[in-house]
This record gives structure tokens, sequence and C-alpha cells, in this order.
């Protein structure tokens, strides 16, 4: 993700200012660190807020990526302990973003259900769309009360609702898992979640070879939407609801012969987001023992081997600073995170800083993104003491989640309360 607009720039930078007002950092006579990022936390989290308030219209290109953007937002600034920020650029309350989120729900009523069967009478949709840009009314001649149109109603217009209806604007699985994250992080009860319709909507997603589409219409199939499709039925407390032994064996099956790390497809390049992918997968499930250790050594060195400063995802390619993340969080489920060099690693970030808070790709890119920050952040949390980064300053993060563990200890909660509720029911 590469915004590169000088009105972003400005945006976030006057933002920035306006929080001086009441969070300026301490000034102090001690020389600062040079591998320090803890003092540029309040403006990274302000860069982040601004995707949380009206984008401007040349981003409108983000609009179908907007649930991921809102996540990386809510998941680092829940790191930082800044989500007031957030909310300040939400109209100032928790519960406006929340709503946002449930307003991007598919299939919750019995009504919007029957809408969105789809050509095959035994799939229907669920879960989360990416944002709301397919729900604006568009005018016709003569206005259907639902997609199958009324008699009045031209055979092109109904054509065109229903291509907008189920070809565009329908769920995702990376979206849905995004969305599930940002609730736990604005402490949500899960409640409003159609449990029962998106556990079955994951289950009809996965396919004879163990992986899993990422959308009923959408032909991708491969590690990354395996993956949300595994954290989604952890989050939902029904891994039971797919093959674990499928998805096991697929991703087995995704090791490259060639430095013995995950690629995105069987028999692709090993690569470390991939890697990461793959990993938190098999510990969701606690099925991280189907590796031998011949092949976690492997993993290790290969692993190890992409720092050079920073870190790249694959051999010979450059320094990225969202590696920081997919290769640290690889090394931490595997319990090694601290055989990298952590403040070479900082001192690369360092390098790659926005000029008003936030991380950019490399040290020659030109503006900060969401993505990078993202990653950047969520690195450090994986070991705070490691990353010299104060307790008062950040939250432990879960690796296998990328939230903070104290919104993961929430929804353990959760999950209690659901089997409580079960068993009530079972006994009555």
């Amino acid at each position: 993700m590469n915004v590169s607009s000088e009105e972003i720039i400005a945006a976030t930078c006057e933002q920035v200012k306006d929080c001086e007002e009441d969070e300026d950092a301490k000034s102090s006579e001690c020389a600062v660190p040079e591998d320090n990022l803890v003092d540029t936390f309040l403006f990274d989290s302000k860069f982040l807020a601004f995707f949380l308030s009206g984008w401007p219209q040349h981003l409108s290109s983000l609009e179908t990526q907007k649930m991921v953007v809102v996540f990386f937002a809510l998941s680092t600034c829940a790191t930082l302990e800044k989500l007031h920020v957030c909310f300040r650029a939400a109209a100032g309350e928790r519960e406006a973003l929340v709503d946002w989120i449930y307003a991007m729900q598919i299939g919750k009523s019995a009504d919007e259900r029957h809408s969105r069967r789809l050509f095959d009478a035994d799939e229907v949709d669920a879960g989360f769309r990416p944002s709301g840009w397919a729900l604006v009314k568009r005018e016709t001649t003569n206005t259907a009360s639902n997609i199958g149109g009324t008699e009045n109603e031209s055979e092109g217009e109904m054509c065109s609702s229903m291509m907008i209806k189920q070809c565009y604007d329908c769920s995702h699985l990376t979206m849905s898992h995004v969305a599930l994250l940002s609730l736990l992080c604005l402490e949500d009860s899960l409640d409003r979640v159609d449990r029962a319709a998106l556990l079955s909507h994951v289950a009809s997603l996965q396919q004879p070879t163990g992986c899993f589409k990422c959308s009923l219409f959408d032909g991708e199939e491969d590690v990354r939407f395996t993956y949300a499709a595994v954290s989604i039925c952890y989050i939902l407390d029904s891994l039971s609801s797919i093959n674990l032994d499928s998805v096991s064996a697929y991703l087995i099956k995704c090791l490259s012969p060639v430095g013995g790390a995950f690629a995105q497809k069987p028999g692709g390049e090993a690569h470390a987001g991939c890697t990461y992918l793959a990993l938190a997968s098999f510990k969701l499930m606690g099925r991280l023992d189907v590796l031998s250790d011949k092949q976690r050594q492997q993993l290790l060195w290969w692993l190890v081997s992409r720092q050079e400063h920073g870190f790249n995802g694959r051999p010979s390619k450059d320094e990225d600073t969202c590696y920081f993340f997919w290769v640290g969080a690889s090394l931490s489920i595997l319990g090694a995170y601290d055989l990298i060099d952590h403040r070479s690693a900082r001192l690369f970030a360092k390098s790659c800083q926005g000029v008003c808070g936030g991380y950019c790709k490399t040290v020659d890119a030109s503006n900060a993104d969401p993505l990078h920050t993202h990653c950047v952040i969520s690195a450090l949390a994986l070991d705070p003491g490691l990353n010299q980064v104060p307790s008062t300053e950040m939250l432990p993060l879960n690796d296998v989640l990328d939230i903070p563990e104290k919104y993961h200890e929430h929804l353990l909660r959760i999950h209690k309360r659901w089997n409580e509720q079960a068993n009530v029911v079972e006994q009555s």
C-alpha cells in the first residue's frame, strides 16, 4: 500500500499538532538513544487515526481494503494504549467505530440472507464486507424492493442490481477476520456477530486440498485465506467447523524445498509473510508439533538469514519494514524472537520513519502508510523489553492474532461465557 499524497502529509501533520497540546513528550536533558522509537508513538497513532476520519477522494481506491486499514489503526493504537486518539477521529466515541464495523456485516437478517442466496441454492454469503461503497442506493427507472426485482423493473436494471449486490458487495475472509479482531480491540462482546452463519460460510470456502477461497466469487485460494479461516474459527471458538487435518496437510505441502520455509502455495517460493501465516495457523490449531526438529531448525536458519540491518522477505530482496513483524513474529511463535539483532532492526525502522508519524516501506520511500506502520509497532510489541520500550508505553502482543494479549484475554472470557450459556441450554 503506497499512499503518496501531499494532502495526507499536511492533514496528518495538522492532526499531530492538535495532539501536542495535551500529550507533549516530557523534555529530558539526557541524550536520546539513536535507536529510540518511543518518542514518536503519539505521532504514529495520529497518523493512523487520520484513516478513520473522512478520506479525500484520491484515496477512494482503498475502499476495497478499508476494513483492513481500520484494523491497522485500531490494533496499533490499542498496542500503544492510545485508542482515545482513534475515538477522537471517529466522532469522539468508541461506539461509532463498533457500529460502523457491524454495519459491514452481511446476512444478519433472514430477508437479507434470502436476497443473498447465490446462483447455487446451497451457497449463502455471510461475514463482513470491506466497506460500504456498494451500499449507496442507485436510482433506477423503477426502484426494486429486493434483488429479485419487481414486475415493473427492467431486465437490465435487475441484472445490474444483482451484479452490484452479489459480485461486488460480498464478504471476504480477510475482511471478516480483521473485523472480528478490530471488535476485540474495542472490547466488544461479539454478541452481534452472526456466528452460525459466518462459521457455515467459512466451512463452505474450504477446498478439497484443505486451503480456503477468500470469497464465494473470488477464485484466489492460498495460505493467506487459510490463516484467516483458521483464525476466524478460533475467535468464534469453533475450530471443529473446518477440517483441521486437511488444513495441516495443505500447509505442510507449502513448505518450500529451497530454504525450508513456507510459500504462498505448494511449489512456490519461500516467503516470510507466508511463513508467518502458516506458523500462526499451526499454533492456533494446536498443531505446531507437526513440524519435525529438522524442519524447525531449517525454519530458524532461514528466518534469521532474512536480517541484514532490517529484514527482507526472501533471499536477494531489499529490506522492508513490514518484515520486522513477519520474521519477528515467526521467530516468536517458534520461541526464538531473541535470535535477531533488535537494535539493528530498530535503527533500520527509524531510518524509515515518515515526516509526520508512521513508517515507510523502505529508506528511500517517500511516504508512510498504515501497513508498514502497523508492522513496525507490532514487531516492537512482540517483546517490548527486548526492544527497549517501557511497559508503560506499550502492551505485549499476541503473536498469532496480532493484537495485544490483553484483548486475547478478553476473547477467552467471551469463550467462557459462550460455553456457560451453551451448558445452560443443554441442561434446560
